[in-house]
């Protein structure tokens, strides 16, 4: 559906009760996000956006989406790092380009792609803005971890109910 189409129709007070449902979910999100002092808390509702915005909460696509920013995080802290790491500061331009022409080849061919996907691509693309060189990678892979574990566990239990919703309904008219 693009995003000139209208959704199909919902009442205003369903509406109003879905809205209430994404609040309290958020909510409860959030408060483990204060909790666990996360700091990084876009880095959640990154993957949020991605695995729920564009896979639509599929829990088969959940595997790559989770790996994949994942992944994707670990190429941020290789962009800023590799130099140092291999005792080479002066060339870390050049080992990383060497690692992301290695990995978007890798994607060309469509190889390892629960790692090398959309969703690494994508946290690699935000984690290269300039401002956000100096954060905490890994407060940014808890905030992606526990919004995996969290939003992932929400959807399971969502589709879990719905299966058996259906398969009552399915049982009712046999």
């Amino acid at each position: 559906m693009s995003q000139n189409q209208e959704s199909p129709t919902v009442s205003p007070l369903a509406a109003f009760g879905v809205l209430l449902g994404v609040i309290a979910v958020i909510l409860g999100f959030l408060g483990l996000v204060v909790l666990l002092s996360i700091t990084e808390v876009w880095a959640g509702f990154l993957f949020l956006l991605y695995w729920g915005g564009i896979q639509h909460l599929e829990l088969k696509e959940y595997p790559a989406a989770t790996l994949g920013s994942l992944f994707g995080l670990l190429l941020i802290y290789l962009a800023h790092n590799l130099g140092t790491i291999l005792g080479l500061p002066d060339l870390s331009l050049p080992l990383f380009l060497g690692v992301i022409c290695t990995v978007v080849y890798l994607q060309i061919l469509g190889k390892f792609s629960l790692v090398i996907n959309l969703a690494s691509m994508l946290f690699l693309t935000v984690g290269t803005i300039p401002q956000l060189a100096e954060l905490d990678i890994l407060n940014i892979a808890k905030a992606v971890a526990l919004s995996a574990l969290y939003f992932g566990l929400l959807a399971a239990i969502g589709n879990t109910m719905m299966a058996h919703k259906a398969s009552a309904k399915e049982s009712v008219k046999s």
